[in-house]
């Protein structure tokens, strides 16, 4: 990404346990050299196919996108990336990823059903005046490159769930988590309310290699400004579904 835009500030990263950018990408040292060089390395060689194909560049409002994956390829990617990031990061969405580790290394297909992924492009927004400061005046470009990967809050009929957004200049995929018995209807519903929130986001499919999408759902400077902001409050963690195996019973949600 630096070689592309030719510019060392891409670099910077935003350090959320500590608060603060720092110059460069930290890494994760504690990955087996056959899991690290082979497993893997398999799903970063497939990303960057991806990247050279679709991630390299930004999207303008409007575009509309065919993007073309492998399902299983591309989350146990997106996986493996929010489990590094959330222990980088100490992040409090821990607990959701210990399950599917044997998922991310490619041992089973048991945890499919257990994540659902959907997709939404952004968009280069400007800074507004009631926003703009002396280091980043008013009508600034803010890039989609700036945001990586954190998690959220999504509030459904089943109460709180903790989201993973991973962001890929325009793109952006978020993770959604289910106990793997859970009924097919709490999926569905979930998933339909999401969208709903998000009309702009489509739903990856397994049995799908292509998918179309148009930007219009992100504004990056949005977006930017909410996840150097975001804090969680003691009262946010009040409800929030903290098991993979705590989904509340269907007759009840509903």
């Amino acid at each position: 990404m630096q070689k592309i835009w030719e510019s060392p500030g891409h670099n910077l990263f935003w350090l959320s346990r500590i608060d603060r950018e720092i110059p460069s990408e930290p890494t994760i040292k504690d990955v087996c050299s056959n899991c690290n060089n082979v497993i893997l390395s398999k799903l970063d060689t497939y990303i960057c196919d991806l990247f050279d194909k679709y991630f390299f560049r930004n999207i303008n409002k409007g575009e509309k996108v065919c993007f073309k994956y492998d399902y299983d390829l591309l989350v146990r990617w997106l996986l493996k990336l929010s489990y590094n990031s959330c222990r980088i990061n100490d992040g409090i969405d821990h607990f959701v990823f210990q399950p599917l580790l044997p998922y991310i290394l490619g041992y089973t297909q048991k945890y499919t059903e257990s994540v659902c992924v959907f997709l939404e492009l952004s968009y280069p927004a400007r800074i507004p005046v009631e926003d703009s400061s002396e280091n980043l005046p008013a009508g600034t470009l803010v890039w989609p490159d700036v945001n990586r990967s954190g998690h959220l809050i999504f509030r459904c009929r089943f109460g709180k769930k903790i989201f993973r957004a991973v962001h890929l200049c325009g793109f952006t995929f978020t993770l959604a988590f289910f106990e793997p018995s859970a009924h097919v209807a709490i999926r569905a519903i979930t998933t339909a309310e999401y969208l709903h929130a998000r009309p702009k986001a489509v739903l990856l499919r397994p049995e799908r290699q292509k998918v179309y999408v148009k930007c219009g759902g992100i504004n990056t400077y949005e977006s930017f400004k909410n996840s150097r902001s975001f804090t969680f409050y003691k009262h946010d963690l009040q409800g929030i579904d903290c098991s993979l195996h705590r989904e509340k019973p269907l007759q009840e949600a509903t």
